[in-house]
């Protein structure tokens, strides 16, 4: 919604989306600490 009111870019979009991605897709034992991301999400 936010990108239909010009609060985000499309590459803000796609960045918050790797973002999540790639905490959801992460191997390992769970134990990492998170990854910075582009913001507060």
């Amino acid at each position: 919604m936010d990108v239909l009111h010009g609060r985000r870019t499309m590459a803000e979009i796609r960045l918050v989306i790797d973002h999540h991605l790639g905490r959801v897709f992460t191997t390992g034992s769970g134990d990492d600490p998170p990854a910075a991301g582009p913001g507060p999400f």
